[in-house]
């Protein structure tokens, strides 16, 4: 659905609803109204933290967050404090199960938790 006065400067997906000049998502049909709290924000700031552990940090990513979901993302020299020359992702690792309890002496590590929590 397309509002009165909108105008559209690319590709519409099904079902949104967009307004405005530009045209902007502001719904979907059949989706009822979004939660509240979830468009409050649409952004939350970077930052780094330091922890209690010698040489960690915690990084708090930019997220941006809109009736399609949450965008997280990371720029390498601004937000990621080194060159990243590989990663991996680890899912579907059972509750009770540990995966990487090891250590690398000499290299930097990012983590990023897509899911859940870590510890």
């Amino acid at each position: 659905m397309i509002g009165a006065g909108a105008v559209v400067t690319g590709d519409v997906p099904p079902l949104a609803i967009v307004t405005g000049n530009p045209a902007r998502i502001v719904g979907y049909e059949g989706a009822g109204a979004p939660p509240t709290e979830a468009m409050a924000a649409a952004s939350v700031e970077a930052g780094a933290a330091k922890t209690k552990v010698a040489g960690v940090a915690l990084h708090r990513l930019p997220q941006a967050q809109d009736l399609r979901g949450l965008l997280t993302y990371a720029e390498v020299g601004e937000h990621v404090p080194f060159e990243v020359k590989r990663y991996f992702l680890v899912s579907g690792v059972a509750t009770k199960e540990v995966r990487g309890e090891h250590a690398h002496r000499k290299l930097h590590q990012f983590l990023v938790c897509v899911q859940g929590s870590a510890t």
